[in-house]
C-alpha cells in the first residue's frame, strides 16, 4: 500500500507544529522574563533604598562633626581668653553642655573631654587656661579624626555598594 502523502500538507503540519510550540514555549519565556523583570526591580528598589538612606546617614553624621567642631572650637575660644571669668559668661556654659550632649557617654575619650571641660572653669589663671588648653584640643583633636575616619569608611563603603 502506498500512501499519498501531498508534501505541501507535512509542511504545512510542520509549520503548524512549530508555531504552536513556539507560541507555548515563547508564553513561558515572556512569563519568566517578566518575573525576571520585577525581581530585578525589586532589587534594585532596594538597592537604590539602601544607598540613600546610607548617603542620608553621612550627611547628618558630617553635619554632627561641624557642629560638634564649631562648638569646641567656641568653647575654647571663650577659655583661652584672657580676664575672663567663667562664672559670669552663660555662653561658655551653653557651649560646654552642647559638647556633652554631642558626645556618647560610653564613647571612650568622654571622660578625658569632660575633665578637659572642667579644667578651663577651674582656670584661674591665664597659665592655667593654656595648660587646660593643650589637653583640651589633643582631646578634641583625637575624637574629631577618629568620627572624620568613620565617615570616610562609611561614604567608601557606599561607594563600594
Amino acid at each position: 500500500m502506498s500512501w499519498n502523502i501531498d508534501p505541501s500538507a507535512v509542511v504545512a503540519l510542520a509549520a503548524a507544529t512549530i508555531v504552536a510550540a513556539t507560541a507555548f514555549y515563547g508564553h513561558r519565556v515572556v512569563r519568566s522574563n517578566a518575573t525576571l523583570a520585577m525581581q530585578l526591580n525589586t532589587a534594585t528598589a532596594k538597592t537604590q533604598a539602601t544607598l540613600t538612606a546610607n548617603v542620608k546617614l553621612a550627611e547628618m553624621r558630617q553635619a554632627w562633626i561641624n557642629a560638634l567642631r564649631d562648638d569646641m572650637a567656641a568653647f575654647q575660644s571663650l577659655g583661652i581668653t584672657p580676664g575672663l571669668d567663667p562664672e559670669n559668661q552663660p555662653e561658655f556654659y551653653r557651649l560646654g553642655t552642647r559638647i556633652e550632649l554631642h558626645m556618647n557617654p560610653d564613647d571612650l575619650e568622654y571622660s578625658e573631654l569632660e575633665r578637659c571641660l572642667h579644667a578651663f572653669l577651674g582656670a584661674e589663671t591665664q597659665r592655667k587656661k593654656y595648660e587646660a588648653n593643650r589637653d583640651y584640643v589633643a582631646v578634641c583633636q583625637r575624637i574629631l579624626k577618629r568620627e572624620w575616619d568613620v565617615l570616610k569608611a562609611e561614604v567608601k563603603h557606599i561607594a563600594a555598594d
